[in-house]
């Protein structure tokens, strides 16, 4: 089944790197893609459509994307700074949400299927229950089954929640006191005075 990306993030985090990064050009945003698939899943894009109002005051509409690694925000949220605290303790995880379908991306269906691969983004559908099985039977979608088991080995958050990165707590300090281009620059720059300030940090929270 092809998919739709769809995911929860972190609000708040969202619209600061949007202020800091295009409000101030005189743009809104219109349109967000966090995972765009013109140039494919696996390079998938990090899009903004914009309204933007030119020198003879009329609004012109712009896209401005890039590859999700070349992205600030996306980085920040890929190393998992920016997900919410309920991500790193899930108490719907293996099958605990009492859903009769469950819905994500399948990680992972190059090594399982790669037949089934178009590079487009492919959706994982796990039914847990006769009922969800009688709703999915009734739908006219392009399908395989495979076993839970090989899914799991390349998607274990179906299992497991992520784990809370060291710099995490770091990052929302810096984030709620200096916005985010600040959180982002002293999580991810290569500079050295930056890079001492991250090892003091991890230095104090083994602090007693």
């Amino acid at each position: 089944m092809k998919k739709s990306h769809v995911s929860a993030k972190k609000k708040k985090t969202v619209s600061s790197h949007f202020n800091s990064s295009f409000f101030e050009r005189d743009a809104l945003v219109k349109g967000i893609s966090f995972r765009n698939k013109a140039f494919g899943w696996k390079k998938y894009s990090f899009v903004l459509t914009l309204s933007k109002t030119v020198a003879t005051g009329d609004k012109k509409i712009v896209s401005s994307s890039c590859i999700f690694y070349d992205n600030a925000y996306m980085q920040a949220f890929l190393a998992n700074f920016s997900l919410r605290p309920s991500c790193y303790n899930c108490p719907a995880k293996a099958g605990k949400s009492g859903s009769d379908i469950m819905i994500g991306d399948f990680w992972g269906i190059n090594n399982i299927m790669p037949d089934f691969d178009d590079d487009r983004g492919c959706s994982l559908v796990i039914l847990n229950s006769n009922r969800g099985e009688a709703v999915f039977s009734r739908l006219n979608i392009n399908y395989k089954k495979v076993l839970y088991a090989e899914v799991v080995s390349n998607n274990s958050n179906i299992e497991v929640s992520v784990t809370e990165p060291p710099y995490r707590k770091l990052f929302m300090i810096l984030f709620s006191r200096f916005g985010f281009k600040m959180a982002h620059r002293v999580l991810f720059s290569k500079n050295i005075i930056y890079k001492v300030l991250r090892c003091i940090w991890l230095q104090t929270c083994k602090m007693p």
